[in-house]
């Protein structure tokens, strides 16, 4: 189990629709109030209160966990939701022992959508699936016993009690098979994910042979040009050329290491945001021709991150070259950068989620013509490149892609016929 994901899921059930979240309160706030009217019931108050209390910790739980979760948290995460609807069913057990119909009623309701949501939620712990099955039984044969006294007919009160075990087997039955559907879908997902993983491990092997047979064959075309040639000028050139096509082959092979992420481990630094665009200004401001109009906009406030310095220059670097490469007949293309704070998991190119969290937001807008809805998903596929043939490696994306995975970030782009953002997210330094 993923357990970051899982929390995320957790928190979006309870909390990531803010309608649902709040027309759920008003109806517990306008009925405690209605039943404290009405009744005189101080209870129901006090149960409202101890109702908001254990939601509150569990949104204070699952709100506190960082970028990497374990089991641990996963289990205490399920506790405190156990918490959540042993408080919510306290409400309807105590209503159904009371004389008025409508009343039982609403109890039979409330305990009604707290089955309808529990298996909705599909969650897929197995202790957490049998203690909610257990607690819903719980209430639901107290409400049974509740209403026997009140039968004097031995064949009804026999219908009452078939009746609600028959209730109980069915949620059951319900929730369990939610559960092994959830599981079957998690493991197709994971069996397509690996047959991807293999199809771009062949793609990769084919493209790796591909430039490096390139690469060697212009090294070995000027060494042989170098013995058969008497000139010394001659000879020079097919020195510098071969170099050249090393030092290529040099630079791919750190690109692949960059993008596998299985280099050395770069030393992180705590990096100013404002002095970094100003090293990349200064880098990039040559390549830039003056048909582009550039503008990199420092952050108005200290913006810091804790990455490889040398790494991020890069990437940056790599994105504005890929904007001016997009704007050939001309145009503008900017860089920004200003602190975000996430308060939902938020979606990546790559389908994963960024998790909530303080982030700063990278962004490299040009005007150009855009990116194709059919291939976006596709240009971080190592050696995928919309360039003409020789001019790109298809790595540069890759390459930033694996840069924000290792700094614990993210990556994402918008595009359309009118230009292109490319947005890095990276952590604020704490």
């Amino acid at each position: 189990m993923d357990h970051r994901r899982e929390i995320d899921r957790l928190y979006a059930l309870e909390f990531g629709r803010p309608h649902e979240f709040v027309l759920r309160w008003l109806g517990v706030a306008v009925g405690g109030a209605v039943f404290q009217e009405t009744e005189g019931w101080t209870a129901v108050l006090i149960w409202t209160v101890g109702y908001g209390l254990a939601n509150l910790a569990y949104l204070a739980f699952l709100r506190s966990r960082g970028r990497i979760c374990r089991a641990r948290d996963t289990r205490i995460a399920g506790g405190l939701f156990l918490a959540v609807l042993v408080s919510f069913l306290w409400l309807p057990t105590t209503l159904g022992a009371q004389d008025e119909a409508a009343i039982r009623i609403t109890a039979l309701s409330m305990l009604g959508c707290a089955m309808v949501f529990l298996i909705r939620r599909g969650d897929s712990q197995r202790w957490l699936v049998l203690a909610e099955t257990a607690v819903i039984g719980l209430a639901l044969m107290v409400l049974v016993a509740m209403a026997l006294p009140r039968i004097d007919s031995m064949a009804v009160r026999g219908a009452a009690t078939g009746s609600g075990l028959a209730m109980l087997g069915y949620f059951a039955h319900a929730i369990w098979a939610g559960r092994r559907l959830r599981l079957a879908a998690e493991a197709a997902a994971h069996g397509s994910l690996q047959a991807q993983k293999m199809q771009a491990m062949g793609e990769l092997a084919g493209g790796i042979a591909h430039d490096f047979n390139n690469m060697l064959m212009a090294l070995q075309a000027n060494l042989d040009f170098y013995r058969d040639s008497s000139d010394p000028t001659d000879r020079d050139r097919c020195i510098a050329e071969a170099a050249a096509a090393a030092d290529r082959a040099a630079a791919l092979a750190r690109r692949l290491l960059a993008f596998a992420q299985r280099a050395e481990p770069a030393g992180r630094d705590r990096v100013d945001m404002s002095l970094a665009l100003e090293e990349v200004r200064s880098l990039v401001r040559p390549l830039i021709p003056p048909t582009i109009r550039m503008r990199i906009a420092p952050p108005e406030a200290p913006v810091l991150v804790e990455v490889a310095q040398d790494q991020l220059v890069a990437a940056l670097i790599n994105l504005l070259l890929n904007a001016r490469d997009a704007l050939r007949l001309g145009g503008g293309l900017a860089l920004e950068t200003r602190p975000v704070r996430l308060t939902a998991p938020r979606p990546m190119l790559d389908g994963s989620q960024l998790p909530r969290g303080a982030y700063a937001e990278i962004s490299i807008t040009d005007t150009g013509s855009g990116i194709p809805d059919e291939i976006l998903s596709r240009v971080t596929e190592p050696f995928f490149t919309t360039k003409p043939a020789g001019e790109g490696t298809g790595l540069g994306l890759a390459m930033v892609q694996g840069f924000t995975r290792s700094a614990q970030g993210g990556l994402d782009i918008a595009s359309s016929r009118a230009g292109t953002r490319v947005s890095l997210y990276l952590p604020l330094a704490a």
